[in-house]
Order: C-alpha cells, then sequence, then structure tokens
C-alpha cells in the first residue's frame, strides 16, 4: 500500500474511532431518552390484538451499563381470572441497540462522501436498522412464545430457532451496520476510485469522492 492510502486509511480509522467513542458516551439524560424511545417503539410495533398473545413492556433497572426492557408474553388462555398464570420473559438490552446505531452512524459520518449523500446514508440506514432491529425481536417474540403454548415447535425446529435467533441478536453488533454502511452509503461509481490491497484492506482515496 502506498504510503498516501495508508494515510488515508489510517485517517479514516481514526476519525472513526473518534466519532464512535463520543456517540456511545454516556451522555447525560440521552441513554435514559433512548431506552424509552425504544420501549415506545417496541409498544407501537407489537400493540396488543384481539389474540391469545399479550405482551408487556416494563423498564429494568439498568446493570453493567445495560439498559434492559423485560417483554413479558402470556396466552390469555392460560390465565386466571386473578391475573396468575405462566408468563415468558424476554429480555433486550436497548443500550445495544443503540451502539448498533453509533456504529452505522460513525461509519456514515467519516466516509469521504458529499455531506447530502451522508445525510441521506444516515436517515435510510438508521430506518432499515431499527425496522432490522424490530424484525428480529418480532421474530423472537414468536420463538419464545412457545413456552406458553403460543407456538408449537418440534424439538429440531425449537433447536435451529433458538440458533437463528441467537446468531440474528449477536450480528447486530457488528454485521448489520457494517453491511448497511455499505449498502446505504456507496455507489457503483465509489468503488472505481478505492483500491483492494491484500492483506492491506480497502483504501480509500485521498481525495474525497466526487459529489453525486
Amino acid at each position: 500500500m502506498s504510503s498516501a492510502g495508508n494515510r488515508t486509511l489510517w485517517r479514516f480509522l481514526l476519525c472513526f474511532a473518534l466519532t464512535y467513542a463520543l456517540l456511545i458516551l454516556p451522555w447525560p439524560g440521552f441513554p435514559a431518552a433512548y431506552h424509552s424511545f425504544f420501549r415506545l417503539l417496541l409498544r407501537a410495533a407489537f400493540a396488543p390484538g384481539n389474540g391469545p398473545r399479550e405482551l408487556g413492556f416494563n423498564s429494568l433497572k439498568p446493570e453493567h451499563g445495560r439498559s434492559l426492557v423485560r417483554i413479558e408474553i402470556t396466552n390469555r388462555t392460560l390465565m386466571a381470572p386473578d391475573g396468575s398464570g405462566p408468563v415468558r420473559n424476554l429480555v433486550v438490552d436497548t443500550g445495544g441497540f443503540w451502539r448498533a446505531t453509533a456504529l452505522l452512524l460513525a461509519l456514515i459520518v467519516v466516509t469521504p462522501v458529499a455531506w447530502r449523500r451522508r445525510i441521506s446514508a444516515v436517515l435510510s440506514g438508521c430506518l432499515w436498522l431499527h425496522g432490522g432491529i424490530l424484525l428480529i425481536v418480532g421474530f423472537s417474540i414468536w420463538n419464545e412464545s412457545r413456552h406458553v403454548s403460543l407456538v408449537l415447535l418440534s424439538p429440531f425446529w425449537q433447536t435451529l430457532a433458538d440458533r437463528i435467533q441467537r446468531m440474528l441478536l449477536s450480528g447486530l453488533n457488528l454485521a448489520a451496520p457494517v453491511l448497511l454502511w455499505m449498502l446505504v452509503t456507496f455507489r457503483r461509481e465509489d468503488f472505481a476510485g478505492m483500491k483492494l490491497w491484500l492483506p492491506g484492506g480497502l483504501a480509500f482515496p485521498p481525495n474525497p469522492v466526487r459529489p453525486g
């Protein structure tokens, strides 16, 4: 890799690391605000219907830097008149959702393309990312619903569903933001201005890509 390419790549990595660090700092009031936003988003996306499934969304006490929402899954047909009955709890970390969002934002903001494209990529990327998070949470709710007799699966499909759930949740940490960054930020012509070095990785050109 040329010295200019090295400098450009290291500058990109340094700016990314600083931007990401600033975004995930526990700014006063922000973690609680994002937590409340996402809990409202969950309630709106999975509003109770007339079927047997009933969901509750309750905030838990933060622990080890994690902002937790407990999703309580119940089967109305199994509940006693006094409200007792089997409940399946699914705990999600809204702090982890924000870290995935911050990773996406940091990658987009420091990418050397026109600011108009960066802003557009931020809006579309956040929309797609949160839509994907809701789909993953929805799948997790469906999978956990089998514990209150709302879903019937054979042992094989139970094992497969559990593995898919773990894979989807773990992919939010890195894979989903990086993939979305590439999809919403770059155009085909951008790659003509990049060079693929082995084993140096992908290096950005010294000058910003021509605005599109």
